[in-house]
C-alpha cells in the first residue's frame, strides 16, 4: 500500500494572513485541496495533520472516504510523529510524506519517489541550486562558500518504507525539521530524485502570485 501523510499542522504568521496558509484560496480552492489532490490517484489512504483549531473545517473540505483528518503536533516533526502512530501497516508499505502548501508536485515525482523508497527504503526530491550558496555563523562574516555543483535544494515528498520510517523516528530530535537529514543521522542511504523547480513551498505573500501562474501554467485552472 501506499500511505500519504500530509503536514499541514502550521499557523502560517510569516503569510501575514488571520487564517493559515494552508486554507487561503488558490484560483477559488483551498492550498490544502490543491495539494491533496495531487495524491489522491496514488494513494490508498491520506492522511492529513492540520491545525488543531482547524480539524473540522478540514475534515468538511475533504469528503473522499480515503482521507482522514486528525490534529497535527507543534512542530512539522511532532506532526509527523502523530500521523505516523496512527497507521496501521506492514513492513513494505511505502509512506509519502509531503507539506500541506507545497500543492504542485508532479506525477512523474509522486511516482519516482515512491519506487525509489521501495527500491532502497528511503528517498527524498531535490533540485540543484542555481544560486551560490554562502555559510555564515552569525550573519555578519563570511564563512564559506561551498563549490555549487554539490548543492541542493530539499524539496518534498520525503518517502520512506514503513519499517524505516519506524525505526527512524524515535531518534527525531528538537530542531529537526527534515526526515532525510534524520535518516542521514541513522545511517540509512537516502536516494535522490529530481525534482521540478516549480514544485514550491509557500510561504511569502508573493508565493501566491506565482502560485497562480504555476497553477494556470501546468495545471489547468485547479477547480476541483
Amino acid at each position: 500500500m501506499v500511505i500519504t501523510c500530509i503536514v499541514a499542522g502550521g499557523s502560517g504568521t510569516r503569510m501575514g494572513h488571520t487564517v493559515p496558509k494552508q486554507f487561503l484560496p488558490l484560483l477559488g480552492a483551498p492550498v490544502l485541496v490543491h495539494t491533496v489532490h495531487r495524491f489522491l490517484e496514488i494513494s490508498d489512504n491520506i492522511l492529513i495533520g492540520t491545525h488543531p483549531d482547524y480539524v473540522e473545517e478540514t475534515k468538511q473540505m475533504f469528503p473522499q472516504e480515503k482521507v482522514t483528518v486528525l490534529p497535527g503536533g507543534k512542530t512539522r516533526m511532532e506532526t509527523v510523529q502523530e500521523l505516523v502512530s496512527a497507521l496501521h501497516c506492514v513492513e513494505d508499505d511505502v509512506i509519502v510524506t509531503h507539506d500541506g502548501v507545497r500543492p504542485f508536485v508532479s506525477a512523474r515525482v509522486l511516482a519516482q519517489t515512491v519506487q525509489a523508497a521501495q527500491q532502497a527504503g528511503a528517498s527524498g526530491v531535490f533540485v540543484p541550486c542555481v544560486d551560490t550558496i554562502a555559510v555564515s555563523e552569525d550573519g555578519a562574516w563570511l564563512k564559506q562558500v561551498p563549490p555549487r555543483n554539490k548543492l541542493y535544494h530539499v524539496q518534498t515528498p520525503q518517502t520512506f518504507l514503513y519499517g524505516t520510517l519506524k525505526r527512524l523516528l524515535p531518534y527525531a530530535h528538537e530542531g529537526l525539521t527534515d526526515l532525510c537529514s534524520l535518516a542521514l543521522e541513522r545511517g540509512e542511504n537516502v536516494a535522490m530524485v529530481e525534482g521540478d523547480y516549480y514544485n514550491i513551498k509557500l510561504t511569502h505573500p508573493d508565493d501566491l502570485v506565482q502560485a497562480e501562474q504555476i497553477c494556470r501554467r501546468y495545471f489547468g485552472t485547479g477547480q476541483y
